[in-house]
């Protein structure tokens, strides 16, 4: 199987359908932070074909992180939880790689999307951050 991981900047609607005609058979979005998902301020942009296709979220907060995958799993097959992006970006907020400090706290996050979707969840992670 080709997939088509996720990648800031690149894994948008265009891109991720032109990887679909060159046979990728799943394709991730770019991250999508869960708390601009939860207020409204960015969406999910899906084209007709784009199946199956996960929706990967990044966040450090466990309600923003439930509620933005409920939104999620209406476009997508399967929620991922960024714990691997090393941008400070993102670690200086919590999110991201530095969900890996605390695994505990992480497999519970995870293990809260995982109970509030239909959908299959996954986390996304990296070794030596």
């Amino acid at each position: 199987m080709i997939g088509l991981a996720p990648m800031a900047g690149y894994t948008d609607a265009a891109f991720r359908m032109l990887c679909r005609k060159a046979g990728a058979e799943i394709a991730y979005t770019e991250m999508v932070s869960a708390e601009a998902l939860v207020r409204g301020k960015t969406e999910i942009m899906v084209r007709r074909g784009d199946s199956p296709l996960a929706v990967q979220l990044f966040g450090s907060r466990e309600r923003a992180l439930i509620e933005a995958a409920g939104i999620a799993e209406k476009k997508a097959d399967f929620i991922d939880l960024n714990a691997g992006c090393p941008s400070p970006d993102l670690t200086d907020t919590g999110a991201g790689a530095a969900l890996l400090r605390k695994p505990k706290a992480l497999a519970e996050l995870a293990a809260a999307i995982s109970s509030t979707t239909k959908k299959p969840a996954s986390v996304k992670i990296r070794l030596g951050w």
